[in-house]
């Protein structure tokens, strides 16, 4: 999917990798100041989170529909740890209260959310900044071929 020729999905990406890291990060700041508003302030980011990269998602998969052989292969890594952020950070959010403290249950989704959104956004990285590939799998047409950038 394209506006003005241009792929959306790499700038919708940007949201919920920057609300669900920013969660994490908030998590992390309860444990230390144990403040509710923070807890409140995390569960917001992950719900906001949530949205965004089901929209994005979305979108992905059906820009994925068009893409053929070794494009499609790769694609199904980054595709794979989508499903997993989402699936940890849904997790986390079914079991908080927006205005209470998340249980350790919840914050040990957040923590393994956030792992495997870091390791998949730097895969990600790696497909933009060694192949060229932002957002248009088909620039890639054999992996055979690919090879990264000098």
């Amino acid at each position: 999917m394209k506006i003005l020729g241009k792929p959306i999905q790499p700038t919708l990406v940007f949201f919920p990798i920057s609300f669900l890291g920013t969660a994490v990060f908030f998590d992390a700041l309860y444990l230390a100041l144990d403040l509710p508003i923070v807890a409140t302030i995390s569960f917001c980011l992950i719900f906001s989170g949530i949205v965004g990269a089901l929209v994005t998602s979305i979108v992905a998969w059906l820009e994925a529909k068009g893409l053929k052989g070794n494009s499609k292969a790769i694609s199904l890594w980054p595709t794979l740890g989508s499903a997993a952020i989402i699936l940890l950070f849904t997790l986390s959010l079914l079991l908080r209260d927006w205005s209470s403290a998340p249980t350790a249950a919840a914050q040990t989704f957040s923590y393994l959310g956030g792992i495997i959104l870091l390791l998949s956004t730097w895969e990600r990285s790696d497909l933009i900044f060694n192949f060229g590939v932002a957002g248009d799998l088909r620039s890639i047409e054999d992996q055979s071929t690919a090879r990264p950038k000098e």
